[in-house]
């Protein structure tokens, strides 16, 4: 009898959550007077409290993660416009519809595909697969480009 004939998958599998608030986007760019007109999340951080500024044409405020350089930098000018940056890694995103959930504001350099891999298969005992661009992609804005768990199981076809 082999290791393999005695082995059996267990009945759930546990995974841990992260609560974090959400908030919901209250107001779009240009309607936003006030820091609580903001999303309390966005792709990188939470709101920072007392970021927000008015400025001669718009506002500006900053969003921050736990997590060292993780930050995004946003600012209203008649375009909305953020400045992130996560590892090291910096690059800007322009959202020409005037929205939080412009997918526009969901692009992001392809090395951070493959240095959450890494990071990830280092950490974890798991496999990162990256997005396939030809299959799409769907994003919601306030918590980034969504991944998902894939386990895989054995059929008793």
């Amino acid at each position: 009898m082999s290791t393999h004939d005695s082995f059996t998958f267990p009945e759930f599998l546990p995974l841990g959550q992260i609560v974090r608030p959400y908030g919901g986007v209250k107001a779009e760019p240009p309607d936003v007077k006030a820091g609580e007109d903001l999303p309390r999340r966005l792709m990188f951080g939470c709101l920072q409290k007392g970021s927000f500024r008015k400025t001669e044409s718009g506002w500006s405020a900053s969003y921050r993660h736990s997590t060292p350089e993780t930050r995004a930098e946003i600012a209203y000018n008649d375009m909305l416009k953020v400045n992130f940056s996560w590892g090291g890694e910096k690059w800007m995103a322009i959202a020409p519809g005037q929205t939080f959930t412009d997918v526009h504001l969901c692009i992001y350099p392809e090395s951070l595909d493959e240095a959450m891999r890494e990071r990830l298969e280092q950490r974890y005992n798991l496999a990162h697969s990256i997005p396939n661009e030809k299959i799409g992609r769907d994003c919601y804005f306030p918590d980034g480009p969504p991944r998902c768990v894939v386990c895989p199981f054995a059929s008793a076809a």
